[in-house]
């Protein structure tokens, strides 16, 4: 007798052919508080029931394309992992139409409620699980569509690695191993298992007619479907102390008669991506240790946005047997004791696109965070985070949260760009972190409220009210960016005429300081709601000039750059 788990390389797919006359919904997704594009995820195709029927992957620059399989009346959804999913207004699509479609979303982050351990715990499916089973289940759902539509398209290509260890039946001290790398570049799911209603009906153990015993596991398929869905009851569960994971754990519902998989999909509690599945065989043909007997899937997202099944493996039993007592039948002989442990894995060691392109591995790690109010907590929406030094940049959300993907290992500072505090002259110091590997990264900015950045920046309570405003900004050089200190900055009102020397009549208000070390300007307690003419000259008496108005009660910037 002998335990075999069936792992193979899929079958090529077969692409295909599009009808002259297809319909085609193409479109860009933007977020709708920053007009920024929307980069990553998916956009889905759904008819009047809210069932996918086809879905586009989201490129680099927002936009998505996908082809309909026939006319009918659709709605848009998003798949977006972590960003809470934004259905359109519906639409009709006639035959042979190609229907253009801004997608405006607002972008707001997924917040995962509070995991309350319980001492008893009831089984609820995927359809009665509380709110924090229900998110979970939701982000990891979308990963998984996104590994199947990647295995379904055939769209790239895997060189791997698999290998096959015999393990010590206590210690899991490897005894022997065999390795193979795959000599042509194979598309589809690196392992192959038995559909979802054959693993619900026979089990993931299924023993042959020549008392084989196959040992299957789960592909993204089979947790996508419904009959996985049905049998499993689902709980949160939190990570260890510090860690940067939240789980999603999972059972066999009771009364289940055959071989199952109990196990627990490991969820970022960041960035919501799924990074691993583990799972146990429930029902063993002989009395093992807990969690010996099972696998490990592993989850990862390229750097173009696709999924892939990145490293697996698979732990079967060896046994031993011996014939049963009394011998009823000499032919009839039982399961004895566990003498070994196979194991069967492999990774996906190389990526490639159809033509042969490398396709680039993720290398860096995901900040998430919120903007928001020191003492209210009240989050502040469409405001720029930015790197220091870094071309890396996100905005907030409508609930304050912003998230950064692929920022590479190493030390940085994060700060907020131009803003209605900028503009104050109020910029909050820098958070300084760390980013060491893909480890997900968790960066919280406060900030001052409007009030008491406008005391910092004008302490004078005479200049500071409903009836006047502030007047600040930056001096540079226009080619180089570099700032230029010791500028002089007169204000006057009027639209700008005698403007052009510093020394013009005192009989006109008038408004003056000097750009500090860093190339900033602020003046304090102008007029409101009247034309203000604003000069900057440089030490040779070049004037550069520019008109504004200021509401009252706010704030402008004004920048000068100047030629070298």
């Amino acid at each position: 007798m002998r335990s075999v788990y069936v792992i193979s390389v899929a079958l090529l797919a077969l692409l295909p052919l599009q009808a002259l006359d297809a319909q085609v919904v193409r479109g860009d997704l933007v977020d709708r508080v920053t007009q920024q594009p929307v980069t990553r995820g998916f956009v889905v195709l759904i008819d009047t029931v809210g069932n996918e029927l086809v879905r586009g992957r989201i490129d680099r620059t927002g936009a998505f394309r996908m082809v309909v399989p026939g006319p009918g009346r659709y709605k848009l959804k998003t798949q977006i992992i972590g960003i809470k999913s934004t259905e359109s207004d519906p639409f009709e699509l006639s035959t042979g139409q190609v229907f253009e479609y801004r997608f405006e979303i607002a972008a707001s982050l997924v917040v995962l409620p509070a995991i309350v351990v319980e001492d008893v715990r009831t089984c609820q499916t995927a359809a009665e699980a509380g709110l924090a089973a229900t998110t979970l289940w939701e982000e990891a759902r979308k990963a998984l569509s996104a590994v199947a539509w990647t295995e379904g398209e055939a769209l790239l290509r895997h060189q791997r690695v698999r290998y096959e260890r015999e393990l010590h039946p206590r210690t899991l001290q490897i005894q022997d191993e065999r390795r193979s790398t795959s000599a042509e570049l194979s598309r589809g799911s690196p392992f192959r298992t038995v559909g979802a209603e054959s693993l619900m009906e026979l089990g993931y153990i299924q023993r042959t007619d020549d008392d084989e015993f196959y040992y299957y596991g789960p592909d993204a398929n089979v947790l996508l479907s419904d009959e996985f869905a049905r049998l499993h009851c689902f709980w949160p569960r939190p990570g260890l102390d510090g860690a940067s994971l939240v789980g999603l754990a999972f059972e066999p519902v009771m009364g289940r008669d055959v071989a199952d998989i109990q196990g627990t999909l490991w969820i970022d509690k960041h960035t919501y991506e799924l990074r691993y599945l583990e799972f146990n065989y429930t029902q063993l043909p002989v009395a093992i240790e807990p969690g010996r007997i099972g696998g490990r899937i592993e989850f990862e997202r390229l750097a173009e946005g696709p999924w892939i099944v990145s490293r697996w493996r698979i732990r079967m039993p060896v046994v031993s047997y011996r014939q049963a007592k009394p011998i009823a039948d000499p032919d009839y002989w039982t399961p004895h004791e566990l003498v070994a442990i196979h194991e069967v894995g492999g990774w996906v060691d190389e990526v490639y696109t159809r033509s042969g392109a490398p396709v680039p591995r993720v290398t860096g790690a995901t900040i998430v965070g919120r903007v928001t109010e020191q003492d209210s907590y009240r989050p502040i929406r469409g405001v720029p985070v930015v790197l220091l030094g870094s071309v890396l940049h996100a905005s907030t959300d409508e609930a304050g949260r912003f998230r950064i993907d692929d920022v590479p290992e190493g030390e940085y500072f994060i700060t907020l760009g131009d803003s209605y505090l900028d503009s104050l002259g109020y910029v909050p110091s820098p958070i300084r972190f760390r980013v060491s590997g893909q480890a997900s990264v968790e960066v919280d900015v406060t900030v001052v409220p409007g009030e008491m950045a406008w005391s910092a920046v004008c302490p004078n309570p005479d200049q500071r009210n409903d009836t006047l405003g502030i007047v600040t900004g930056l001096v540079r050089r226009e080619l180089s960016g570099v700032p230029v200190p010791g500028v002089d900055v007169v204000l006057t009102v009027g639209d700008g005429a005698n403007t052009s020397s510093p020394h013009q009549s005192q009989s006109t208000p008038r408004f003056e300081t000097t750009t500090n070390a860093a190339g900033y300007y602020r003046l304090c307690g102008v007029p409101v709601n009247v034309p203000l003419t604003a000069t900057a000259h440089l030490e040779d008496g070049t004037p550069g000039t520019a008109t504004v108005s200021v509401l009252a009660g706010g704030a402008i910037r004004l920048d000068f750059s100047f030629d070298p």
